[in-house]
């Protein structure tokens, strides 16, 4: 075998195995392998936004796990309802899986997203590179109860839905009428 050939060869083996360490770690950590392009996933943090019986945080990432860069929708928003500072998001809303029914629900029912984008631009994801769908108490909506099941559903653009794995709500606020905030 050439040289040439050879490098070739371990080149090649070396990406396959370096795509198969990736989708392990993937499945390891989030109990699901990874599709080649957009995927979006969950991230479950501990967090205080000062809901009684609240703690867990919620963030959906959209991330490119394809071989070429992709270009998404996403918009500058305020960190915070009390912050000078501005992040940059990808669109997403909440759904619920309604069990009569069959289907996921909107928890935002008047609405097509969570907050929509007044200004949208493009960023481009190149691949392993991930962009945040930013921060939020879930579980601190009143529709949601403990053992529902919800996801979220990230909006790259291009009237696409990716929809995260399902979660199970396993917490609920313990005083009513709380006003919590999204990050």
């Amino acid at each position: 075998m050439r040289p040439i050939k050879k490098a070739a060869f371990v080149l090649v083996c070396l990406l396959v195995l370096t795509c198969c360490v990736l989708e392990l770690m993937h499945a390891f950590r989030l109990g699901h392998f990874a599709p080649l392009g957009l995927h979006a996933d969950v991230t479950v943090r501990k967090g205080d936004y000062s809901i009684p019986g609240i703690s867990k945080v919620y963030e959906p990432r959209l991330s490119n796990f394809g071989f070429t860069p992709k270009t998404v929708v996403v918009c500058r928003v305020q960190e915070d309802w009390d912050s000078a500072s501005f992040v940059i998001e990808v669109d997403n809303s909440i759904e619920k899986w309604n069990s009569d029914s069959k289907q996921w629900e909107n928890i935002f029912r008047g609405t097509d997203k969570s907050f929509g984008c007044p200004h949208p631009t493009a960023k481009r994801l190149w691949p392993l590179q991930s962009v945040s769908g930013g921060k939020v108490a879930a579980v601190g909506y009143d529709t949601f109860k403990i053992g529902d099941n919800a996801r979220f559903v990230v909006f790259p653009g291009d009237r696409r839905a990716i929809p995260t794995a399902p979660f199970l709500i396993d917490q609920h606020q313990t005083a009513e009428g709380t006003p919590f905030r999204v990050r």
